[in-house]
């Protein structure tokens, strides 16, 4: 069932709800209640005990992007070791079967860090174009990132700096000599 307004309804629907939250503003303001704004949607709302979100569909969004942030963390830091032992073992290889790059990424799809097999691993592409750049170039400091993520500290940050510079030089190692062949 529809029902359909004049132009006189609607404005008085909008000014109903224009004196509806003119008096829930004077409520804050009178009587000193405490609003607080959403973490997750920026909505205003009153605040029962710890709460942070205006909805519990808030609180589900946000836990599930904070879940998927630590995941992607935790992926690209076993990334690095998987496909650093896979150039290092590429480079000792004697004659090796296909170009380096294939086989890092084999390894990472054996390891469940990449699964678009017929397209190349972004990641990799990432750190290949990283490894031409200087120490501070903006691209190795977005990989860093990708790596530690905001909470980091300077030991962890440190650590995965160093990982990343040594794996760098691999991937230049890599590639002379595959322009060797």
């Amino acid at each position: 069932m529809t029902v359909a307004f004049g132009k006189k309804q609607e404005n008085s629907l909008l000014e109903m709800a224009r004196t509806a939250a003119y008096v829930l503003f004077s409520d804050v303001l009178v009587e000193n209640q405490k609003f607080q704004f959403c973490s997750c949607c920026d909505a205003v709302f009153l605040p029962g005990k710890k709460q942070k979100y205006c909805s519990k569909q808030c609180g589900h969004v946000d836990s599930g992007l904070k879940s998927k942030k630590k995941k992607q963390l935790t992926d690209n830091s076993d990334r690095l070791r998987v496909a650093s032992n896979a150039i290092t073992e590429w480079i000792n290889l004697r004659r090796p079967r296909r170009d380096w790059r294939s086989y890092v990424e084999n390894a990472l799809t054996e390891n469940g860090l990449f699964v678009d097999q017929p397209r190349k691993s972004q990641w990799l592409g990432r750190c290949i174009r990283a490894a031409c750049t200087e120490d501070e170039s903006p691209r190795r400091a977005r990989i860093a990132r990708l790596c530690t993520g905001p909470g980091a500290s300077k030991a962890e940050t440190r650590e995965v700096l160093k990982n990343l510079a040594a794996f760098y030089a691999l991937i230049r190692q890599a590639q002379s000599r595959e322009k060797r062949k």
